[in-house]
Parts: structure tokens; C-alpha cells; sequence
């Protein structure tokens, strides 16, 4: 039910809008400007020409180094990828089928399995693309050459544990991003916390005391080190049930 709700409150639009611009506007008394770039307004799975292709509650995207765009398709339980020329493909997954299954190659497509993924962020030295598998409780990492991994937790099951690989716990990760490092930060939602995954699957905990009864909206020092985050300035999490947006600083506040 808990996961119901918060993919209720993601993006439902099953067209992909994109910003005309990549950067943030420096005149608010102007609008942005907005156009489609995939997809029509209906619910579906079906790849093909940016003008004829269907989503399902797509959630997230990210762009690599190339200039493809990546969509957490998540009412289809699939990647889906905008090439340059605005084809759409499906990446990862298989439309309609939840799960949590590995894959490797070109085989991916149609070995890999999702369920519900929310959150994409893309490592454009490599890039490497990181999922917030948010039904399967875990976080996956899609490599330049097609294979796909589970980097951090167990699928299917819920909890709150750092550790390293599948010992570590989430629940319902959504949000991601990837500092210089080539660190991934969670948005561990159902745990009220911000969690940090490093390349080799150490989980550890940037912000936040962690589980369901530690609500609440108080700033402090993370209890973590600074190093935590070597490169990175700042970054931000949105508090859904709260509204405001926090940022937590590279000095860890």
C-alpha cells in the first residue's frame, strides 16, 4: 500500500517533458518553456518514433554522455532509452513483468527484471547507470555494455541495514544522484533517510536517524564524516509528506 501511495505521488504523465533548457532559469518573471519529446498522453509500452511511443507512469530520467536519455518506466517495470534521434527503445526489463532478475550483454533486454523502478541517475564518466529498483527494495547498476547487477540490498526484502552488497537494507529507495566519486546517494524513502552506495556495494547512512518512527523535520550534522562526499558541494532532498527541501552541504550539515 505504502508503495502504491508513493508512486502516486511521482510524475504520472506518460509523455517525457523535457525543459527547452538544461540549466536552471536565471529570470523567474519569464516561464519556462516545454515541449515533448516522447511519448502521447496514454498509458502503454510501445516502442518506436518519439510521436508514437507509449509510457506508463514514467517516473525518472537521466541523459549520458552521448546525449540518450534513460526513463524509469515504472508502471511497465522497465528502462526505456530516447536515442538521439528520438527512437524508443526498451533498454532493460520486460513490459508488464515485475521481478528481480540480473542480466549481462545484449541478452539484457529481455533477461532483466524490475519491479517498479522510481529513480535514474547516470555516472557520465562511465556512463553507468544506477536504478532505485523501488518495489524490489534494491539498487541496480546498468554497465555501458548492457550488463545489469544488483549493487545494493535484497530484493523483496525490507529493512534498514548498512552493510555491503545484499546484506544492506532499504525501503522503498526512489531518489538518486552520483558525485564525482562515482558515489550513489538514495533517498531511502520509507526509512526517512539518505543513504549513501559506494562502487563497491558499501552501504552507509549520509542523513537521518533511519526507520519508519523517526519522522520528523530537524537539521544537524550528518553522522557520517565529510569524506563521505570528497567532491560533491551540496545536494538536496525533497521531503514528500513535509514539503520542503532540505540541502545537505559537503561539511556534512
Amino acid at each position: 500500500m505504502r508503495l502504491f501511495s508513493l508512486l502516486h505521488r511521482s510524475l504520472l504523465l506518460p509523455a517525457i517533458l523535457l525543459s527547452g533548457t538544461a540549466v536552471a532559469q536565471s529570470d523567474y518573471g519569464a516561464p519556462y518553456a516545454f515541449k515533448t519529446v516522447s511519448g502521447l498522453p496514454a498509458l502503454g509500452s510501445i516502442d518506436g518514433a518519439a510521436t508514437s511511443a507509449h509510457f506508463n507512469r514514467a517516473a525518472a530520467v537521466a541523459v549520458d554522455s552521448h546525449g540518450n536519455t534513460f526513463v524509469a518506466d515504472t508502471g511497465n517495470n522497465t528502462i526505456r532509452k530516447i536515442s538521439t534521434n528520438g527512437t524508443v527503445s526498451t533498454f532493460a526489463g520486460v513490459a508488464g513483468i515485475a521481478g528481480s532478475v540480473d542480466g549481462t550483454g545484449t541478452a539484457v533486454a529481455t533477461a532483466a527484471r524490475f519491479f517498479s523502478p522510481g529513480g535514474l541517475a547516470i555516472d557520465r564518466s562511465t556512463d553507468t547507470l544506477y536504478v532505485a529498483d523501488t518495489g524490489n527494495h534494491t539498487i541496480r547498476r546498468i554497465t555501458s555494455d548492457g550488463s545489469v547487477t544488483t549493487l545494493a540490498g535484497a530484493a523483496g526484502t525490507i529493512g534498514f541495514a548498512n552493510g555491503t552488497g545484499s546484506n544492506a537494507r532499504f525501503d522503498l529507495p526512489y531518489g538518486l544522484t552520483v558525485d564525482a566519486s562515482h558515489n550513489v546517494y538514495v533517498t531511502d524513502t520509507g526509512n526517512n533517510i539518505v543513504r549513501m552506495v559506494t562502487p563497491a556495494g558499501v552501504v552507509s547512512t549520509v542523513a537521518g536517524v533511519g526507520m519508519i518512527p523517526s519522522t520528523g523535520s530537524t537539521d544537524a550534522t550528518a553522522p557520517t564524516p565529510a569524506s563521505t562526499c570528497p567532491t560533491a558541494q551540496s545536494w538536496t532532498a525533497q521531503e514528500t509528506s513535509m514539503s520542503p527541501t532540505r540541502a545537505i552541504t559537503r561539511s556534512g550539515r
